[in-house]
């Protein structure tokens, strides 16, 4: 058994369609047969290990791998994500509020200068200042995607 998850984004290329995807993929084992469990399950106390900082670690690497500089994009996305208070759009919406909200979860001892970033959209609502640092809107792609698709 396996789960998938893909993220597509379309390429604006004159008069070709282009999609630019990354793909996700986690396996696992299902017992065969009903004597490999045990009675009472046996359950871990290791975290996955999935948490805010490392998920934000992994955004950064991956705009920095593509030539963008990865902190002040993240900085720049959540800074958005504060201004424009994306947490009443549905599951994506929920979904994107939680990931770039920092204040949406415990305190994981992240840098300040994402709280500072959520702060600046939502109380000041302007991100001008992580404009000029990052030329591209993670964002305005979502957005883009969504005035694509309804067009059509």
């Amino acid at each position: 058994m396996g789960l998938f998850l893909a993220i597509a984004v379309p390429l604006e290329l004159p008069s070709t369609n282009v999609y630019l995807s990354y793909n996700f993929e986690a396996n696992y084992n299902l017992p065969e047969n009903q004597s490999t469990y045990d009675y009472p399950p046996i359950v871990s106390d290791r975290s996955l290990g999935i948490n805010r900082k490392n998920v934000y670690n992994a955004l950064e690497f991956k705009l920095n791998s593509h030539g963008y500089p990865g902190k002040q994009c993240l900085l720049r996305t959540i800074c958005e994500a504060a201004e424009y208070a994306l947490d009443g759009n549905g599951v994506l919406g929920d979904i994107i509020y939680v990931l770039l909200s920092p204040s949406a979860s415990k305190n994981e001892n992240l840098s300040p200068d994402f709280e500072n970033a959520e702060k600046q959209g939502k109380i000041k609502k302007s991100c001008t200042v992580y404009e000029k640092q990052c030329p591209i809107s993670l964002l305005g792609l979502i957005s883009w995607l969504e005035t694509t698709f309804t067009e059509v």
